[in-house]
Formats: structure tokens, C-alpha cells, sequence
């Protein structure tokens, strides 16, 4: 009962959503940000997630136990609550410090193999891992490997594929994490001990009230409210102990004209309101029935923002079996908390692992050889940097797969209300819906030749678009002249936006200049690579545009 309410929410999608990953893609990207984690493979050798990211466990999201400097202020968390907490807290002395770090390294330590001890007694193999601080970042902890793992010979590989019916050739079990009684899904709160519980979080996923992601949360809350006696008391003890800083109130403007800016912007907006209107009556109800409610008792923001973060940047897109009506197996992806996997860090290129659903397990299998001590990193997949930083606070250079949004819907803003353009842009707009067309269009750093600085040709996507815009025909080999007309004025309008200093944050060549002088802060590294990339694919596209206009406005029209 509790994976077909699941199965069927997770298809329909709910009202009312607001993850982290859907207020970026909001103004960003199509959704499916978790959730495109790599193709599950359901075959005999059992169920296989490609090299997907689970998420990355990147410095300023504190993977590991003990969260984030108390002054870095949060996205999730409105400036005067900051301040009023940075107001009760004072600086400890100097001679004070060394002791205090010492006791929050060996209390760290505890933690972890309290929690790790907790993986085995239920059921979970983590011999060969071992949870432990990042060397060189103060609250990164990742997963290691406790032994050498040998790269497999020929023969062994040739056999191995044999076995597993040509799956895994190269590939070592590392760890094995049972799905049941371990991993917090949408599914979880379904099958609560207490049954009122239960029932409320069904009624409020049923009507659409809930979304499946925000159950998981609510329970996170649940269950950290229950203390020692939640099941998952000692997973919650390792969790981060505040919220994400994802971009504080200066990241915020050394971001200013990208879509990133407007998208966060947006959030810090949105989602106090969700919890204000809509999830913190729903969490007092719950705990009431838990029997642990209480005026004293309500769930604040910062507690609430604790565990909405916690779990969007920790979650991965899991393939749960459900019940049909054929009798057949099938399967449906949901976002999933699977503890002990959630340590692992990403690493692009240097990847040396992956996660594997095998049945009712999730393998952690290592890819290539490591020794002990190393560090297992697994792979994102593919995610442009707009989505790395608005999930994570880091990016990546050089990434093929950024992209630059541009908006034509724009153009029905800037028009005059009541004006014959405003008129005009509307019909255009409402016959674009119908032919299933976006006036959201993204411009990728793949189609750029980076040698010449000029995009090899608009996608096909974005001159549909742009043909219905100017009211042209159907679109053709060439983009007409008035679809490059209008991409020229977009292209400049982007350029004006990221490089200006009021609406901006400078040139692109004095972002070269900054990342190459160095110095940054990690994530105020990534927030001008993030917007040098985003200025690169514009100036790229303006020049391809210009000079296709150009032609063609010294030749026939």
C-alpha cells in the first residue's frame, strides 16, 4: 500500500512541492535535478544505477558531523535570525581554542563509530570503509577505504564478467547497505510504529498536501524529536548540526545578473513561507500525535531549514519496487536518504566507485584500485554548474555540460501593460504552449568552439522559439532575419545583465583575472567560475549571432 501511494505520487508530482533542486530549476532548468542520477539497469545481475552523483559532500555543506562556522549566514535562514544567534554566542579565548577543537575532533570520532557500529547491527557490511575527516577541510568528513582494493588481472576480469553475466568486470564489492530498516524513503513515515502517525502523513501525501520529499523531512524532524528512541537516532547524531549556507547575503551578490541570483533569490523567499503556512501546522499536528507536541515544543525555521537541507543535498534518486495490478514487478524512482552511501564526496573525472541497487541492497562497488586509507568518491553524472552550485556551493571549471538560459519570456515583461506589444507577445506566447514550444531556452557550453570564442550554430530549439517570437514561418535550414534580429538583442541584453556593474559583477576578464590570482574562499571561488562561464557562453552566442546577422544584412534578406 505504502510504494503504490508512493509510486503514484512520484508519477502525478504534488502540489505544493519546493525542494532546493525545483526552485532553482524553476527559473533554471526542466525538473528532474535529484532525480537524474544515471539509468537504472534492471537486468538478472540485478538492479544498476550508473555513475550517477548521489551529492557531493562539498566544505561549506559540512558533511560530516559538526556543520558550518556559526557566522556563515544561510540561505534557508533570514538575516535577523542569524544575527540574533551570533549575538548570544561569544568568542572563546584564545587559549580556549585548541582544547575546544581537540574535544570536537575526538567527539566527531565518537559519533562516526557510534553510528557505523549502528550500520552493522542492522545488517550492513562496512568492513572495508570507514567514515573520517577530509584531510585539509575543518568539517568535511567523506568515506575511506580500510584496505587495499586490487585492480582486477585480465583473466580475473574475463571471469568475473562471465559470473555476472557481463556486469561488474572491473568492479569490487566495497560495502553493502541494506534498503530495509536503514534507508529513509517517502515510504518510511507510511509505516510508522504509531499508527495516527501513519495515517496523517498517508492523508497528507494522498491529498497532495505533502510532497514525497518533504515526508522525509517531517519524519527526519519526527524522529530527531524522539531522540534515543528513534531507530535512526545515531544517523541523526552525524547529521549537520545547522543548515547549509548554500549562498549567504555577499555570495548572493557576487552572483548578481545570473539566473542563479534570481532563483535563490526566489527561494529565500519561498520557502519560510511553505514551512510558515503550510508544513509547520502539518508538523504540529504530527508531533501532537507522537505525543510529543507542546506550545513550547513547535518546530522553528532553523530546525525545520536543518533537515530540509540536510536531506536535498544528501539524497539520491533510488529505484523502489511497487506493486501492479498485472502481478508484474515494477519500479518507480524516489528520493532517498541511504546512510552510510550519503558520505560518499564526487569527484568528476576522478571518480573511483559507484552505487548499485542489488535486490532490497545498495552496493558500493570500487571502480578502479584504491589503498587504504583513500578516499571513495563517486560521480555526479551530467550537471551543469548552475545546478552544482545552486544544490551544493561548488562548481566546476571547464564543465561541458553548462549551459546559458535564455528567456524570451522576458520580452512579455518589458512590454507595457495594455500596449499593442503586450497584446502581440501574448497571442505569440499562447500559440508557442500550444505547439509544446519553451520560451525558455538553453544555450550549451557544448556547442561553443572555445579555440574561436563563437558558438558553431544556435540550437534548434532556441530558433523555433525565437521564429514564433517575430511571427515567422516555420523554421527552416537558416534562422530568418528577424529570428536573429531578436537573438542578437537577447544576447546583448545577457551580456549587458552578467558583465554591468550595476545590474552585474564586472567584465568577464576581470573574473579571469581573479581566479587566477587566487586567494578565493572555496565558495566564492566557485560563484565567479559559475558566472565567468555563464559570460563566456553569452559573449560566444552574441558572436555567432552578430556575425550570422551581419551576412546577412549585407546580402538578400
Amino acid at each position: 500500500m505504502a510504494s503504490s501511494l508512493i509510486a503514484r505520487l512520484s508519477a502525478r508530482g504534488v502540489r505544493g512541492r519546493l525542494p532546493i533542486a525545483t526552485a532553482a530549476t524553476t527559473a533554471i532548468a526542466p525538473r528532474r535535478l535529484l532525480s537524474q542520477q544515471g539509468k537504472a539497469d534492471y537486468s538478472e545481475a540485478g538492479t544498476s544505477q550508473s555513475q550517477s552523483g548521489n551529492k557531493i559532500r562539498h566544505l561549506v555543506f559540512a558533511s560530516g558531523c559538526f556543520g558550518l562556522a556559526a557566522a556563515a549566514s544561510s540561505l534557508l535562514i533570514p538575516n535577523h535570525e542569524l544575527a540574533h544567534k551570533q549575538t548570544q554566542e561569544e568568542e572563546p579565548h584564545s587559549s580556549s581554542k585548541v582544547t575546544t577543537v581537540e574535544q570536537e575532533a575526538e567527539e566527531r570520532r565518537r559519533k562516526l563509530q557510534a553510528f557505523a557500529s549502528w550500520l552493522r547491527e542492522s545488517g550492513a557490511d562496512v568492513e572495508g570503509l570507514c567514515f573520517e575527516k577530509v584531510p585539509g577541510m575543518e568539517s568535511e568528513v567523506g568515506l575511506f577505504s580500510k584496505r587495499r582494493v586490487p585492480a582486477l588481472g585480465r583473466a580475473q576480469r574475463w571471469a568475473a564478467r562471465v559470473a555476472t553475466l557481463g556486469f561488474g568486470g572491473r568492479e569490487h564489492p566495497v560495502a553493502r547497505i541494506p534498503l530495509a530498516g536503514v534507508a529513509l524513503t517517502p515510504a518510511t513515515p507510511l509505516r510508522d510504529e504509531n499508527p495516527d502517525v501513519a495515517a496523517l502523513f498517508e492523508s497528507a501525501l494522498s491529498s497532495g498536501d505533502l510532497d514525497p520529499r518533504e515526508a522525509v523531512v517531517l519524519y527526519l524532524i519526527l524522529e530527531h524529536r524522539r531522540g534515543e528512541k528513534s531507530k535512526w537516532q545515531r544517523y541523526l547524531d552525524v547529521l549537520p548540526t545547522q543548515p547549509a549556507p548554500l549562498l549567504s547575503a555577499s555570495d548572493l551578490s557576487d552572483l548578481r545578473g545570473t539566473t542563479l541570483h534570481r532563483a535563490a533569490t526566489s527561494f529565500r523567499r519561498r520557502l519560510p513561507q511553505r514551512f510558515r503556512e503550510d508544513l509547520c501546522p502539518l508538523l504540529d499536528k504530527i508531533l501532537d500525535l507522537a505525543g510529543l507536541g507542546g506550545a513550547r515544543d513547535r518546530v522553528s525555521y532553523p530546525e525545520f531549514a536543518r533537515f530540509y537541507s540536510a536531506f536535498w543535498s544528501r539524497a539520491i534518486a533510488l529505484p523502489l519496487r511497487a506493486p501492479s495490478e498485472t502481478g508484474e514487478e515494477t519500479f518507480f524512482q524516489a528520493d532517498c536518504l541511504v546512510p552510510g552511501l550519503d558520505f560518499a564526496n564526487h569527484s568528476g573525472r576522478g571518480a573511483n566507485a559507484r552505487w548499485q541497487v542489488d535486490g532490497n541492497v545498495v552496493k558500493i562497488l570500487a571502480t578502479s584500485a584504491l589503498g587504504p586509507g583513500e578516499e571513495i568518491r563517486i560521480s555526479y553524472g551530467e550537471r551543469g554548474n548552475e545546478e552544482l552550485m545552486f544544490q551544493y556551493g561548488f562548481c566546476e571549471d571547464g564543465n561541458a555540460r553548462d549551459a546559458l538560459l535564455v528567456d524570451l519570456g522576458a520580452l512579455g515583461r518589458e512590454a507595457r501593460a495594455g500596449s499593442r506589444e503586450e497584446a502581440e507577445f501574448q497571442a505569440r506566447a499562447e500559440r508557442a504552449q500550444q505547439l509544446g514550444v519553451s520560451l525558455r531556452c538553453f544555450l550549451p557550453a557544448s556547442g561553443v568552439d572555445w579555440a574561436e570564442g563563437k558558438a558553431r550554430g544556435l540550437p534548434s530549439e532556441f530558433v523555433g522559439a525565437l521564429e514564433l517570437m517575430v511571427g515567422g514561418s516555420d523554421v527552416g535550414a537558416e534562422p530568418s532575419f528577424g529570428a536573429l534580429t531578436l537573438a542578437t538583442k537577447l544576447l546583448q541584453a545577457a551580456c549587458f545583465t552578467l558583465e554591468s556593474e550595476d545590474e552585474g559583477t564586472g567584465t568577464l576578464e576581470e573574473d579571469l583575472r581573479l581566479i587566477e590570482r587566487g586567494g578565493l574562499e572555496d565558495l566564492q571561488r566557485s560563484c565567479v567560475v559559475y558566472r565567468a562561464g555563464q559570460k563566456k557562453i553569452a559573449r560566444a552566442y552574441l558572436k555567432l549571432a552578430q556575425g550570422e546577422l551581419s551576412k546577412r544584412m549585407k546580402g538578400p534578406r
